[in-house]
């Protein structure tokens, strides 16, 4: 049996600064793509907010549904989340799921919502799409929000093939099981250190989201797509240069404890030797959260949203300006994405 490991509502949505976020539902939908149809959910209050809408890219081996906590503490804000190539509704979708391929899929979610400028946010390889799709996709972004992902790491082993017990810990032996009952599934996560302290219902779902089938259970992530996305967390093939190339506002939100809790991702002087090379990027450090507790903890969702909050809000005002002097607006220019 489930139950919620947490005290308050049991939603996750009671945070350590005694704020509460009210729970959003959110909404599903397809988005046809290069080889079928990519999934998303998107959370809209059914107003018309003036407020910029946020895109927001899952990690390795999540989907869309782990934005909620996050999502519960924009109300008034449209947040769109696709389930990316090769994870959950979208596992089916044929590969290579390479992270300039990811950026391109997210634009034709734009296209099809009728969306022309966003604050993009991405968690861990949802970062790393943001660098892709500003390098790919400038004129469709406000600004970036990057928590603790989009700077290279190395995920080789002494090999030097991706290594993604290394990087992922316990969460990459559950791709290769199967789970003969959904619970089966929940309890390995109740088991894991960081996120079984975190245990609510907004947690639950989201893991329940990442399993396919009826029974016996895998988890709907193609595991070549997550092979494919480590090899290119190193900052191959052009990455580094995407990153120090971007010119729009950035702010990278710094876990200071990792997957399992322990070390930390992006410890403190990695990071900054890797930031001092990038232009208009804001650090926000989160000594006490973890890689996962800044989507799935309170206080954590809490920080992560109040970056993206501050973004929104400076592109609001800069869109009222433009609004207020249509000489100095913004002119889209439709072109091809490069090769």
């Amino acid at each position: 049996m489930t139950t919620d490991g947490r005290p308050g509502d049991g939603t996750g949505n009671e945070d350590d600064r005694g704020a509460t976020a009210r729970p959003r539902s959110a909404m599903r939908c397809a988005v046809p793509v290069d080889g079928g149809a990519l999934g998303v959910a998107e959370w809209d209050d059914g107003v018309d907010a003036p407020a910029p809408a946020v895109l927001a890219a899952h990690g390795v081996t999540a989907t869309g549904a782990a934005w909620q906590l996050v999502a519960d503490r924009l109300p008034g804000t449209r947040v769109i989340a696709p389930d990316l190539r090769g994870r959950g509704r979208s596992s089916e979708l044929p590969g290579p799921a390479t992270l300039v391929r990811h950026a391109d899929d997210l634009a034709r979610v734009l296209d099809a919502t009728d969306i022309d400028r966003v604050v993009f946010l991405g968690h861990s390889l949802g970062a790393f799409v943001g660098v892709r799709f500003a390098q790919r996709h400038r004129d469709r972004l406000h600004a970036l929000v990057l928590v603790d992902g989009g700077l290279p790491v190395v995920t080789s082993g002494i090999d030097a093939e991706p290594d993604p017990r290394r990087v992922l810990g316990p969460a990459f032996d559950r791709l290769t099981r199967s789970f003969e009952t959904v619970d089966d599934y929940l309890d390995a996560w109740r088991a894991h250190p960081v996120i079984g302290p975190l245990w609510c219902g907004a947690v639950e779902r989201a893991l329940r989201d990442e399993l396919q089938g009826d029974g016996p259970y895998r988890v709907a992530v193609d595991v070549d797509a997550v092979v494919q996305s480590l090899v290119e967390f190193e900052g191959g093939d052009g990455y580094r240069e995407a990153l120090i190339g971007l010119t729009v506002p950035t702010v990278f939100v710094r876990a200071g404890h990792g997957l399992t809790g322990g070390v930390p991702l992006y410890p403190h002087d990695t990071a900054s030797s890797l930031l001092r090379f990038l232009r208009s990027v804001t650090v926000v450090d989160a000594p006490d959260e973890s890689h996962y507790s800044l989507l799935y903890g309170p206080t954590g969702a809490s920080i992560t949203a109040d970056a993206v909050r501050e973004q929104v809000a400076v592109a609001a005002r800069r869109e009222a300006a433009r609004a207020a002097h249509p000489a100095s607006g913004h002119i889209r220019i439709v072109r091809p994405a490069p090769d």
